[in-house]
């Protein structure tokens, strides 16, 4: 498994690429170094050093293909790699019921934190409840008060509402400054595209705000439907990128989540990793970044559970 963006290529120019006997066929090879016309010719070693730079898969590939890409250009993950200095929002789209998504981040923050993240911003809080948050960061409220926002405005389960107080406290401890930036009303304009156009557009006026000052870096945490590229009407990260704001999109798969219903793309990559037998291993793979439309730019595979571990 490799590392993001650092190719193994053998002094061979041999190429692990699904035929049989691992290198591209003369064919391929004069197709791809563009010698029908081309002006530039390519030696082996760079056309196939340029090809292993990022290997990319579609998010619309079925099982099949998945598995392949998977045993070929499956990738470790490293957090310093999928936020650049450059870009500085990063969105990480989670499972809401899913806790393995929360243990991740909650595990992560204190490197993220090294790599200049200085706000996490959380859809499960309300704008509104900025000063509740920092009440209790400043230590003015108790926790109970804030676990009762997850409680009460998320998942009644306390095993999951627990997991989201996790990961605000880890977050407060490692002195990043935590976000409400949610909007919310209790009438039926809640569930309307309309409505959620404003909470994404809400979250992006607050990024804006916030990246005034250059040495801002924001994680979103939010569900996987608020962003991704044309993936909804109006992702957050796409109003950002049309105020001139870079940033990265990361999904979640695998973790306590059974596979069964593979129509989600994350619960096909979950799927496939099973039908490999590595289902109990955390990778990622790249998304193409040519497909206008597309959920994310890598999804991380965490490791899966047990029903009887959840």
């Amino acid at each position: 498994m490799r590392n993001f963006e650092q190719p193994q290529i053998e002094d061979n120019g041999s190429l692990k690429d699904g035929k049989e006997d691992g290198k591209l066929s003369r064919r391929d090879f004069l197709k791809k170094a563009a010698l029908f016309g081309a002006a530039v010719v390519l030696t082996p070693k760079e056309l196939l050093a340029q090809q292993m730079k990022s290997p990319e898969l579609s998010d619309d590939a079925g099982i099949e293909e998945i598995s392949h890409f998977i045993a070929r250009h499956r990738e470790t993950i490293d957090y310093a790699r999928l936020w650049p200095k450059e870009i500085p929002v990063l969105f990480i789209g989670e499972r809401h019921t899913v806790k393995a998504d929360k243990d991740e981040i909650i595990k992560n923050l204190a490197g993220l934190k090294k790599l200049g993240m200085t706000h996490f911003a959380m859809e499960m809080l309300r704008e509104e409840q900025q000063k509740i948050v920092d009440d209790y960061s400043a230590g003015k409220v108790d926790r109970g008060k804030v676990l009762e926002i997850f409680k009460q405005g998320w998942d009644k389960r306390p095993e999951i509402a627990e997991k989201y107080m996790e990961l605000l406290d880890a977050a407060k401890s490692n002195g990043i400054y935590i976000l409400a930036i949610d909007l919310y009303t209790d009438s039926s304009e809640y569930g309307t595209a309309e409505f959620f156009r404003k909470r994404n557009a809400n979250w992006a006026r607050i990024a804006e705000s916030i990246l005034q000052d250059k040495k801002s870096r924001i994680l979103f945490y939010n569900g996987q439907s608020h962003s991704g590229y044309n993936k909804v009407d109006d992702s957050a990260n796409e109003m950002l990128e049309r105020a001139g704001i870079k940033s990265s999109v990361v999904e979640f798969s695998g973790g306590e989540v059974a596979p069964n219903d593979a129509y989600f793309f994350v619960d096909r990559v979950a799927k496939a990793a099973q039908n490999l037998k590595i289902g109990g291993e955390k990778f990622g793979l790249r998304i193409k970044s040519d497909d206008d439309v597309r959920g994310m730019d890598v999804v991380i595979h965490l490791p899966q559970i047990e029903k009887s571990d959840r």
